[in-house]
């Protein structure tokens, strides 16, 4: 059923039946779970080409734009979900260290929003308490991305 779910998820996103950032905040919830759901949800969004969907929504030019009454915007809920998936389990971690989303979190730490800036380094500090991410991030650019 949580595999049936993340694909859903995907699909009205991509079949534009929802905005963007109410699907990634409903992605968002479901992997910020609970410690016995969390790991399958992430599986899950993993199993169905969630991180490169998610990197696609963050290379989109749109991802910034919010529309009336949504509070955060689309690479908010990226950053989000990124930094919640690397910061909780190891083998979303990795997974997405592979797929290239630590320079998403990189890129969020020299933006311009301050939500989106905020979360950026929330991740990142989720990143770096694990040893996969402390190889990924150096510690010169740790200080750079801080000192912002």
């Amino acid at each position: 059923m949580k595999r049936l779910t993340t694909t859903y998820d995907i699909e009205v996103c991509e079949q534009k039946l929802a905005p963007k950032n109410l699907v990634l905040s409903v992605v968002y919830n479901w992997i910020n779970s609970n410690r016995r759901d969390s790991p399958v949800w992430q599986r899950g969004l993993l199993k169905v080409g969630g991180a490169q969907k998610l990197l696609e929504i963050w290379q989109d030019e749109t991802a910034d734009s919010q529309d009336d009454g949504e509070e955060y915007p689309c690479r908010y809920w990226v950053l989000a979900i990124v930094g919640r998936m690397m910061g909780t389990q190891q083998e979303s971690r990795v997974h997405l260290i592979s797929e290239g989303l630590v320079s998403v979190i990189l890129e969020g730490t020299r933006h311009h929003n301050d939500d989106i800036r905020e979360c950026a380094v929330c991740a990142l500090k989720g990143l770096i308490q694990h040893p996969e991410g402390r190889e990924v991030v150096t510690y010169k650019t740790l200080i750079e991305c801080l000192a912002r």
